[in-house]
């Protein structure tokens, strides 16, 4: 027998023998990178398959803000709808709440006459312009951007240029020392896409201001009520 074919035969003897436990180590690998995969999906804001962005978010707003020593204890974001859009989300939440209350009470939920206008869209409206000083910078960028030569890949955004992606991110914070939860606090962060060629970000992600929690619950009411319930399942 030859000096390669000996060398031939313990090389495969070799390789059998390292194949099963290199298949394990390769299966485990994959199990471990999926469930990471999945793990670090993005909820709410942003793309999948990327970092939570909504908690860290948050984590910005309060690092802004001096606020140490709380972690967050719970969080949802809700997409803000449309100026022509919020008036029937703020109809719908009524009438949703007129349901419930007629349930609670046991009676027949009867129809209401709702105004063509409600009084907290003033709000809704004030806010609107507000945040759009606050971002004059980003919103002039992406008007130039329409302007110019990449005017047709801004086109294939079915939102169209001029539509805000803003959005109201609710939270909780939990004091670690004695567990005690607090209220909710809402803020508004608004995502403007990047057109930088040398950047990897898709996405820039301006947080835009502390808004009224209260006042943002006469639209997302039933959606928090929703997220709240799927959570639980």
């Amino acid at each position: 027998m030859s000096l390669n074919t000996i060398l031939i035969q313990n090389l495969h003897s070799f390789l059998v023998s390292i194949l099963p436990a290199a298949v394990l180590i390769w299966f485990i690998w994959y199990l471990q990178k999926k469930k990471a995969e999945e793990s670090s999906k993005r909820r709410g804001l942003g793309r999948k398959g990327k970092k939570d962005h909504l908690w860290l978010i948050i984590k910005e707003y309060l690092h802004l803000n001096n606020i140490h020593g709380q972690r967050i204890h719970s969080a949802y974001a809700f997409e803000r709808p449309e100026k022509e859009e919020l008036h029937e989300e703020i109809k719908k939440c009524e009438i949703f709440k007129a349901k419930a209350i007629a349930k609670k009470n046991k009676q027949k939920y009867i129809k209401e006459k709702y105004p063509d206008r409600f009084p907290i869209e003033d709000y809704f409206d004030a806010l609107e312009k507000e945040t759009a000083e606050l971002n004059k910078q980003y919103i002039s960028e992406l008007k130039h951007e329409f302007k110019s030569h990449r005017r047709e890949l801004i086109e294939k955004n079915k939102r169209g240029f001029n539509k805000r992606r803003r959005y109201v991110i609710i939270y909780r914070l939990e004091n670690p020392n004695n567990n005690e939860v607090s209220n909710w606090y809402a803020l508004e962060a608004e995502i403007f896409s990047n057109y930088d060629a040398n950047s990897k970000l898709k996405d820039r992600v301006v947080i835009n201001k502390e808004v009224d929690y209260e006042k943002e619950l006469s639209w997302l009411l039933p959606q928090k009520l929703e997220k709240e319930k799927s959570k639980k399942k």
